[in-house]
């Protein structure tokens, strides 16, 4: 857990910045587990993954069109409210576009 934490930027040094909604999820469950058990340093990781998913996750891709909160909200709303229009899974590829055609080998893949 500790190398995911740094490997996730919640140690520094930050070697990557993704986000993937499940796999954080799972990390916020063990932290807690493993500050109850024995380090308080563990309590620290969880909220800062509560805090900093919904602010990734809750924005349109780098790679999108579109840009800004997938609420549509204003940053100052978006930053109060960053889950009110939903959250991205994380996943490598972007989602596809209402005119792509489905490919069965790309949709396990796409975000959305």
């Amino acid at each position: 857990m500790a190398e995911f934490a740094t490997r996730t930027g919640l140690r520094q040094p930050a070697r990557g910045h993704e986000r993937y909604l499940w796999t954080d999820a799972f990390a916020v469950c063990n932290f807690l587990e493993l500050f109850r058990r024995s380090d308080k340093k563990y309590e620290g990781y969880a909220i800062q993954l509560i805090e900093k998913v919904p602010h990734v996750l809750g924005r349109y891709r780098a790679d999108d069109t579109r840009s800004g909160w997938i609420s549509g909200l204003d940053e100052e709303s978006g930053q109060r409210h960053p889950t009110a229009g939903g959250l991205r899974i994380g996943k490598p590829l972007k989602e596809r576009s209402a005119s792509e055609p489905p490919d069965e080998h790309l949709e396990w893949d796409r975000d959305g």
